[in-house]
């Protein structure tokens, strides 16, 4: 589901998705997968402003994320469109940032 999904989804909607048809998936047992695939370096987290954890596929090439807080939508950009904003946020703050991890 990871593979065809067009955004980073939540435990939850990976639930939905693998769970159709079928009985109810524990969400503990999705947590935990999703624990061993990233260990494995398959698939990454991210943390939008005010939600859950969402999870996508691990890159060749990595990108930067981008959320909206009022309808909840994330979208991947190449990470090169944020490098004024990395290069403010450094200069102003001596902080480096990472909108891999935590989007924008």
């Amino acid at each position: 589901m990871l593979l065809q999904a067009e955004r980073p989804l939540t435990a939850e909607e990976i639930g939905t998705i693998v769970g159709a048809g079928l009985p109810p998936l524990d969400l503990a047992t999705i947590y935990r997968n999703l624990d061993v695939l990233e260990q494995l370096s398959l698939v990454h987290h991210l943390h939008p402003a005010h939600g859950p954890r969402h999870y996508r596929l691990t890159r060749r090439e990595e990108a930067d994320y981008i959320a909206c807080e009022q309808c909840g939508r994330i979208d991947a950009i190449a990470t090169t469109r944020l490098d004024t904003a990395r290069v403010a946020i450094a200069e102003a703050t001596g902080y480096q940032t990472n909108f891999a991890h935590f989007p924008i």
